[in-house]
């Protein structure tokens, strides 16, 4: 969270919605304001646009996971409580933290420089963890043999 938040507050990019209901604004003639366009998801949250929290939380996340089981490639399936889309299935960690960040972009959350700067934030920021805390890179790792991420 705190690479995240971090950002967010240096840089202050507006969101999408701020972004469209206002681009009259920006200094570009070629962009039309158009003040009644909503997300589809609802409410924008309350904090700058980059970078994403999301990307970031699915980029350290799957990094963990292949980190801890030395590949990325595992298949799965998940079903949330609210997922719109109803249950999903992945090829691997990564392909589940791509989707989780576009997932945001296209119901008008965020922009993709915003999801591609946090997924690569939570990448780094799981690359120390697994380092320092949870397992060596560099030799023998938990299960004996050397694992290549």
């Amino acid at each position: 969270m705190i690479p995240a938040w971090d950002n967010k507050f240096t840089f202050h990019f507006w969101r999408p919605a701020t972004a469209i209901r206002e681009a009259d604004t920006d200094g570009n003639p070629n962009t039309v304001a158009d003040p009644g366009w909503n997300p589809r998801n609802g409410s924008i949250g309350s904090s700058p646009e980059h970078t994403s929290g999301q990307s970031t939380f699915a980029g350290a996340g799957s990094r963990i996971l292949a980190g801890f089981f030395c590949r990325n490639n595992i298949r799965f399936r998940f079903e949330g409580d609210n997922a719109i889309a109803g249950p999903r299935s992945f090829r691997s960690f990564s392909a589940a933290a791509a989707e989780a960040g576009r997932a945001r972009i296209f119901a008008g959350i965020h922009f993709e420089f915003s999801n591609q700067g946090g997924q690569s934030a939570g990448r780094r920021l799981a690359r120390r963890v697994l380092a320092r805390k949870l397992l060596r890179l560099n030799g023998p790792t938990h299960n004996g043999q050397g694992c290549p991420l």
